[in-house]
This record gives structure tokens, C-alpha cells and sequence, in this order.
């Protein structure tokens, strides 16, 4: 990814199912999956199998329209993905992820804040998440210059 960009995904893990059966009581195709055990760059495995599922929205189109639009994909399933957040060993997670250069970036106090940047839910988008069990989450992560 360039300076700037967004990453905006839901995703659903599990502690006891595989993929192919998440992908099957979803009922949507993810864009991305793994299973528990499989291994990863860092040369440990996956300790959850999961289904991941982007925006289809360009990286440009800020991550508030981006959040809309997977919701809007994603929960016309929304029995099937209540129904998944229910099992106690499943958790589904809205996130957004920015990738910022060093200039978005602010000393304060020994912490650092970025400039700039957010994501804005309507009460629609906040109860449908919360009535469908999902977390939110927004990491930032920054991009040098190199």
C-alpha cells in the first residue's frame, strides 16, 4: 500500500470451525480465508481458522463510505452472521486499518497522535454491529518515506 491508504475489512474467526464452513453457513464467497495451524510469514500458525471480507470500494474512497458499503454487502446475511457471533467460540471483527506517512504523525506528550484521519458510524451502522455481536477496530500504522 502507498502513504495514506486504508485497509477496510470484516472478519470472522473461529476457534472450532474451519473455513469452507463459515464460508457455508455466511453464504458469501470471502476474499480471503485461512484455517487454524496453517503457517505464517513469521514461520508460527494461525491459532483461529477465519474469513475476511474487503471493501469492493477503490482504497481511495475514505474508509466512512468504505465501512457503509461492506456493512451493506455483508449484513443483508445478517441471521447467518448473528447466528455465527452467538457461538462462543467465534468473533466477528469490523476494522479499519490506515497506513500513514511520518508527516501525519504528532509528538504530544510523549505519545503520538495522527492528524487527519477517522471513520464516522451512523446510529444505524452502530446498532447493526452491536445487534449482529461484532467489535470495531481502528489501527494505525505507520508508512516511512524509504
Amino acid at each position: 500500500m502507498t502513504r495514506d491508504e486504508h485497509s477496510v475489512t470484516l472478519t470472522v474467526y473461529s476457534a472450532s470451525l474451519v473455513a469452507a464452513e463459515l464460508v457455508a453457513r455466511i453464504g458469501i464467497d470471502p476474499d480471503e480465508h485461512w484455517d487454524r495451524g496453517d503457517a505464517l510469514p513469521s514461520g508460527s500458525s494461525r491459532t483461529r481458522s477465519a474469513v475476511r471480507y474487503a471493501s469492493e470500494l477503490p482504497r481511495q474512497v475514505a474508509a466512512t463510505e468504505q465501512v457503509s458499503a461492506l456493512l451493506r454487502r455483508l449484513f443483508r446475511n445478517a441471521p447467518q452472521i448473528k447466528a455465527l457471533s452467538e457461538t462462543a467460540e467465534t468473533e466477528v471483527t469490523l476494522s479499519v486499518g490506515y497506513f500513514v506517512n511520518e508527516s501525519q504523525w504528532q509528538d504530544r506528550d510523549g505519545g503520538f497522535v495522527v492528524r487527519g484521519l477517522g471513520v464516522a458510524l451512523d446510529t444505524e451502522e452502530i446498532s447493526l454491529l452491536s445487534a449482529k455481536g461484532a467489535s470495531f477496530d481502528v489501527d494505525f500504522y505507520l508508512s516511512t518515506d524509504e
